[in-house]
């Protein structure tokens, strides 16, 4: 089946009915905390299974690629990521929105967001046997020092002034994500004998904690409306043009989302934090960042967005999920009796055609319907803050009880907000913290797993030029603090002379 008669078969009225279901239902989903396109691909599974196989997964691909554009929305209007791989859009998103450019910074979102997508899914379509191959050489020991890199590269570049608090922050977020089972040997640590926390404290947890709770303490004693002037500026079409004449960190942005897309385990998460990261580390002017830079909203709606295509290509040709979300999509493919690998593409053609065909027609899809209804998202900039907030609240907590329809999770994320308070007071930054939240288990599971396989040598970290590529990575990232602020002693110099 070629490019057209699969484009035929999607747009057939009642295939384009679900498909459009997905993607509106994808937007919905990604805007309310806690549901993510895990959850909804995993909702909708049972309604899907009853569809023709074409008909079915167009719906879930339609889904998961607005969902994680969806997840930009409250993370630009309201500090409050719908997705775990939309926590890096908060930190310029937001920051527009309170100067009252909701409107361009919902205009970045969706122009990235789609064209970061398109890039997934082009790699997808060129590179996924190179990439997959490629894939097969990272073992225990390089996921280990890709987390490590991870994690050192956001706590140097993220913080604003002493890269020591980024540091300490990375550890905090370390300690919590050791809360719970050991990985490999099953002891239990750091649980003070409470039932709830042998099973760990939950990521999106953390996030609602972190950002929703936390924004709405900030705004306890403050008057108006999110908006500081109370009224929105800045054009939609502003948004778009910016998207293009930003496109140095739109291309690396993407490059970044897809690399980590065909890493299992890694993630949006991560991959956009480390676009943002890379962003900041590589602009001009990297003391704008956090105050509503629109390069940041790019590199992380970008990245986040091409993990999609990257994460289908181990998916699809060797069967090993890229994320969460590949895994649930895997598991419906499966269903329908199809298996990843090369029986998918000698005996289903057609079908992996449609596939391909339907994610690029999905990001076209989201932003259309998003940039449509970009003037009234906005509008909620203008919501006073003593309706809007009892309403944030609202959503953040039934987030945090859906996910495991336990109260304590609300409780749990009460305790991280305030924790997130004080620390946003005392100036110590909560990105390293996510980050480490998020990449410490990969690290610690992988660390263990290289040792057993080394029998207790150290050696298997600097065996293979991977290994050595990602230790001088490490090393550079935690030298740029050094680094800048040489370059700025020498500028300075430079100037008085």
């Amino acid at each position: 089946m070629n490019i057209i008669d699969a484009l035929m078969t999607i747009l057939t009225p009642i295939n384009a009915i679900w498909f459009l279901m997905g993607t509106i239902l994808g937007i919905i989903a990604g805007a309310l905390p806690g549901i993510g396109a895990s959850l909804t691909m995993a909702l909708l599974i049972p309604i899907t299974f009853y569809l023709p196989p074409e008909r079915g997964l167009i719906t879930l691909i339609a889904a998961w690629a607005a969902a994680v554009y969806g997840g930009s929305i409250s993370s630009i209007l309201i500090n409050t990521p719908g997705t775990g791989g939309n926590v890096a859009t908060t930190f310029d998103g937001f920051p527009m929105a309170r100067n009252g450019k909701a409107r361009v910074a919902l205009g970045l979102s969706a122009t990235s967001s789609m064209i970061g997508g398109i890039f997934g899914v082009a790699t997808l379509i060129i590179f996924a046997p190179i990439i997959a191959a490629f894939a097969m050489k990272f073992g225990p020991s390089e996921y280990f020092l890709l987390a490590i890199f991870g994690l050192a590269i956001i706590s140097t570049t993220t913080t604003k002034g002493s890269a020591l608090k980024g540091l300490i922050g990375a550890g905090i977020g370390l300690i919590l994500s050791f809360i719970g089972y050991d990985i490999i040997s099953g002891h239990l640590r750091y649980d003070f004998g409470t039932i709830y926390l042998q099973d760990g404290i939950h990521f999106l947890i953390v996030v609602i904690g972190l950002f929703a709770v936390t924004q709405i303490l900030d705004f306890v004693s403050e008057k108006g409306t999110i908006a500081r002037a109370g009224k929105i500026e800045g054009q939609l079409f502003e948004g778009i043009f910016l998207t293009f004449k930003n496109w140095k960190v739109l291309i690396k942005s993407c490059i970044i989302g897809a690399l980590f897309g065909f890493a299992p385990g890694v993630g949006t998460s991560a991959a956009s934090l480390v676009a943002y990261g890379e962003a900041k580390n590589s602009s001009k002017y990297p003391e704008h960042f956090g105050e509503g830079n629109p390069e940041g909203v790019i590199a992380a709606e970008a990245a986040n967005n091409a993990v999609q295509g990257g994460a289908l290509i181990p998916a699809l040709t060797l069967g090993i999920p890229g994320n969460s979300d590949s895994a649930v999509f895997l598991a419906g493919l499966m269903i329908y009796g199809i298996n990843p690998g090369r029986d998918l593409f000698e005996r289903n053609p057609n079908l992996v055609s449609i596939l391909f065909v339907a994610l690029i027609l999905a990001q076209v899809s989201f932003m259309v319907i998003g940039l449509s209804l970009t003037n009234i998202f906005s509008k909620i900039t203008v919501v006073p803050l003593a309706i809007l907030m009892p309403i944030v609240w609202l959503v953040a907590s039934t987030g945090a009880y859906a996910l495991h329809n336990n109260i304590i999770d609300v409780f749990a994320a009460i305790i991280l907000g305030i924790v997130g308070f004080f620390m946003r007071k005392y100036k110590f930054p909560i990105v390293p913290m996510l980050m480490a939240v998020i990449l410490g288990p990969i690290a610690e599971k992988n660390f263990m797993r290289a040792m057993m396989l080394s029998d207790n040598s150290y050696r298997i970290f600097f065996s293979g030029y991977i290994n050595w590529v990602l230790c001088i990575m490490i090393v550079f990232a935690l030298l740029i603090p050094t680094i800048r602020k040489y370059h700025l002693k020498r500028k300075s110099l430079l100037l008085n002379k």
